[in-house]
């Protein structure tokens, strides 16, 4: 009954953020193993910031990938919880100007790992809006604090996040 109810809750997770069926899809798989957490469906408005901190882990003289897993046993967490979350975004996210003069309203979906340190990486827009908009979530993103990483067999592991930001 316990994990009926949690498979559940993912799903409304899902759906709420967004998502849609197909976002939860085999969630409890490494993204490497579930073909990539963004999969290509020939949108052209997902956009990628690379080379942030923890995109790979040097391991001697060769670049190895870490696994990214979409749903864990303990799913990462912001510094005091949801609350804190929506406030950090209601004190940080700046209008832009070039949005508000075409006075565009919506919401941009952004995916990003939480890395096992708890540090951000691999952002990414997946529901775009305006460039301007998405620039400025993408922003916000990349400074936010460390996160509360998320744990998974005893272990901190990396965790793709998806946060829609209302504008």
């Amino acid at each position: 009954m316990k994990s009926f109810q949690r498979n559940v809750l993912v799903l409304l997770v899902c759906l709420i953020a967004g998502g849609g069926l197909t976002a939860c899809w085999d969630l409890s798989k490494p993204a490497e193993e579930t073909g990539g957490a963004v999969r290509d469906d020939g949108r052209k408005d997902v956009i990628v910031i690379s080379n942030l901190p923890g995109d790979a882990v040097e391991e001697g003289n060769s670049s190895v990938e870490q696994k990214v897993y979409d749903l864990v046993e303990e799913m990462p967490s912001f510094p005091g919880g949801e609350e804190e979350l929506k406030r950090y975004i209601s004190d940080h996210l700046r209008y832009p100007v070039k949005a508000g003069e075409k006075e565009i309203t919506g919401r941009v979906v952004v995916r990003f790992t939480v890395m096992s340190d708890g540090s951000i990486g691999d952002v990414r827009i997946v529901r775009s809006l305006d460039p301007h908009l998405d620039k400025e979530v993408m922003r916000l993103v990349v400074e936010m604090p460390r996160w509360i990483p998320g744990r998974h067999g005893g272990e901190t592991v990396n965790v793709w996040m998806t946060l829609p930001v209302d504008f």
